[in-house]
C-alpha cells in the first residue's frame, strides 16, 4: 500500500519539486491532504493536484488517523510542525533548515524518542547520483591534503522561470522576473530569513549570536542556516567533522563569507558562500585536492530537475597526467530522498539524514560565526 502523506506548506519548493515526484512515485506515496495558511494557494494546488483533503490550519491534518506521514515545507524554522506532527503519531520528511538552535534539537530529539516514528531531513544532495559516486572516490585518496567548497548563488527566481507556481485560482507565475536591485534584494532577504513568518525567527538567532551582534553576522548566520547549510551537511558526509573552525570572513553586508576548517595538520578545508544575484549561472562545487589525485564534482542548481552532477577525476603517473568525467545517471536527487523516505516508513529504519545530522551542521554553523573577527574581540568572546 503506498504512504498516505500530509504536506505542510504549498509553496514554490512543494510545487517545484516534492509534489510532482510524490505524484509520479504512486506506487510509493498518495497525497492525502494539503495544508497551507494562505488559502488562495491551498485552493490553486489542491485543485491542479486533486487533493480534496485541504486545511489552513495543519493541526487539523494532523488529527487525522488515516496519514502515516507528513512532508513539511514550510519557510523559516520548522520545529512548531515537525514536534506536532511527531506528536500526532507521523513520521516526518522535512525541508532545511530543521531549526536555528540547540534547544529546538532538543525539543525535536525528546518528541521523535517519544512517539516512536523518524524524522527526516530533505538534505537531497547526499542523495544525489554524483555525490555517492564521489564520496567513494574521496574515501579512496591517499593523501588529502586540502578541500574547496564554493557557492555562487545568483536570485532564486532566475531558476523559477520556467516551473509554474500557483499561487491563486487561475494565476500562474510563469517566465522571467527580473531580480530586484540590491537594496530590495536584502530587504527580501533579511524578512525572509532573519525576522521570518511572524517574526518568529529573530528571536532564535539572538539567542545563539546575541542581540548586541552586528546584522551583518545575523545575515550571513542565516543565509549559512538556509542555504550553506547543503554544502555542511555534503562534507560532513564525506570527511566528517573539523577538528575546530580556524577563522570566518564575513563581507558585502553579510551576503558573502568564507572560513577555514581544521582537520589536523594535514588538512584544511575552504568554504565560500557569495551572493550573486544577476548573473543566471549558479555555481556549487566541492574539490578535493590530494598529493597524487584530485576529485571535485559540480550541483546544478536545485531548481533543475534531472540534470546530473558532473564527477571530475584527475591522477596521473610520473609526467603523465590524466583526467576523467563522469556522468553518474540522470535519477533526480529530490526524488531519490523521497525513494529513501519511503524505506524509512516503511521499515521502520533511521533515515541517513536525521535529527544528528541536523544538530552537527547546526554546531558548524555556530562555530562558523564565532570565529569571525567579532567573537575573537574580547568583548565577542565573552558574549
Amino acid at each position: 500500500m503506498p504512504i498516505r502523506i500530509g504536506i505542510i506548506g504549498c509553496g514554490a519548493i512543494a510545487q517545484v519539486m516534492h509534489l510532482p515526484h510524490l505524484r509520479d512515485m504512486d506506487d510509493l506515496f498518495e497525497i492525502a491532504a494539503l495544508a497551507d495558511a494562505a488559502a488562495e494557494t491551498l485552493q490553486a494546488v489542491g485543485d491542479h493536484y486533486g487533493v480534496a483533503a485541504r486545511y489552513t490550519d495543519y493541526n487539523e491534518l494532523l488529527a487525522r488517523p488515516d496519514i502515516d506521514a507528513v512532508g513539511i515545507f514550510t519557510p523559516a524554522t520548522h520545529t512548531r510542525p515537525a514536534v506536532a506532527a511527531l506528536r500526532a503519531g507521523k513520521h516526518v520528511f522535512c525541508e532545511k533548515p530543521l531549526c536555528y538552535t540547540q534547544a529546538e534539537i532538543d525539543e525535536l530529539r525528546a518528541a521523535a524518542h517519544a512517539s516512536g516514528r523518524h524524522l527526516m531531513v530533505a538534505y537531497m544532495k547526499r542523495y544525489d547520483p554524483g555525490y555517492r559516486y564521489a564520496r567513494e572516490r574521496v574515501l579512496a585518496m591517499s593523501d588529502l591534503r586540502y578541500v574547496r567548497v564554493t557557492v555562487i548563488h545568483p536570485h532564486n527566481d532566475l531558476y523559477y522561470a520556467h516551473h509554474r507556481i500557483r499561487k491563486r485560482p487561475g494565476a500562474i507565475q510563469e517566465g522571467h522576473i527580473p531580480p530586484p536591485d540590491e537594496a530590495a534584494l536584502r530587504r527580501m532577504l533579511w524578512d525572509a530569513l532573519v525576522e521570518g513568518p511572524d517574526g518568529a525567527v529573530r528571536p532564535l538567532i539572538d539567542s545563539v549570536i546575541g542581540a548586541e551582534a552586528p546584522d551583518d553576522l545575523r545575515l550571513a548566520y542565516a543565509l549559512m542556516i538556509n542555504s550553506l547549510i547543503h554544502d555542511i551537511n555534503a562534507l560532513r558526509g564525506l570527511i566528517g567533522m573539523p577538528q575546530r573552525v580556524v577563522s570566518t570572513d564575513i563581507w558585502n553586508r553579510g551576503q558573502a563569507f568564507s572560513s577555514v576548517w581544521s582537520y589536523g595538520d594535514g588538512l584544511r578545508a575552504h568554504l565560500t558562500w557569495v551572493l550573486v544575484p544577476n548573473l543566471k549561472d549558479y555555481h556549487e562545487e566541492l574539490a578535493f585536492f590530494g598529493a597524487n589525485e584530485r576529485v571535485r564534482f559540480v550541483f546544478p542548481s536545485p531548481y533543475l530537475r534531472h540534470h546530473p552532477t558532473p564527477v571530475i577525476e584527475q591522477g596521473g603517473a610520473g609526467e603523465l597526467m590524466w583526467e576523467k568525467r563522469v556522468i553518474v545517471n540522470y535519477e533526480e536527487e529530490f526524488r531519490a530522498e523521497l525513494k529513501h523516505f519511503a524505506q524509512v516508513v516503511s521499515a521502520g529504519s533511521e533515515p541517513h539524514t536525521g535529527i544528528d545530522d541536523a544538530e552537527a551542521d547546526l554546531a558548524l554553523a555556530r562555530q562558523m560565526i564565532f570565529a569571525t573577527p567579532y567573537f575573537a574581540s574580547s568583548a565577542g568572546a565573552e558574549a
